[in-house]
């Protein structure tokens, strides 16, 4: 029996028992700065390098490897200056499909980022918190929306992990 809408429900409730889902559809939770510092293994200052999207093993769901150049680290003791950084994300383009999900984070080409980072299997990479989990950065090295200086956020950002 072959049912395309419960297969797509499978895929995205499988989605949301990896990346993390809110108690309630519909209701996102929003996370503070302290959240998301507790929930990462690294937060990194960094400009997006490239995006390369891939089928996973079943050919299911499409990711996409973003690849990021540390500008510097915010709180890590594995990405240093000049190091890269791979994280998954779900969704992307392949050819002519494409899919996008909701609570993921959403990158571009050579834009600033700040990134906080998750395990998710083994050595991969995920954005911790969805698309909150990701901000932007001004060409003055300002946090858009928030107007905090990057460095004046890395200094919060590693006392709010301890």
């Amino acid at each position: 029996m072959n049912v395309p809408g419960l297969h797509r429900a499978c895929v995205i409730l499988g989605l949301l028992t990896v990346f993390g889902a809110p108690p309630a559809f519909g209701a996102a939770i929003i996370l503070s700065d302290r959240d998301l510092a507790r929930s990462s293994v690294a937060a990194v200052d960094a400009r997006v390098l490239s995006l390369t999207p891939h089928w996973n093993e079943d050919h299911s769901i499409i990711f996409t490897t973003v690849t990021l150049g540390v500008l510097q680290p915010l709180m890590s003791r594995d990405f240093a200056v000049g190091r890269t950084m791979k994280i998954e994300v779900p969704g992307g383009e392949i050819g002519d499909v494409g899919m996008l999900f909701s609570e993921a984070a959403i990158f571009h080409p050579d834009e600033r980022v700040v990134v906080f980072a998750r395990r998710w299997t083994g050595d991969r990479l995920v954005v911790a918190g969805g698309h909150q989990g990701r901000l932007s950065v001004d060409k003055n090295g300002v946090l858009l929306g928030r107007g905090i200086p990057v460095d004046t956020f890395g200094a919060r950002v590693r006392s709010l992990a301890r």
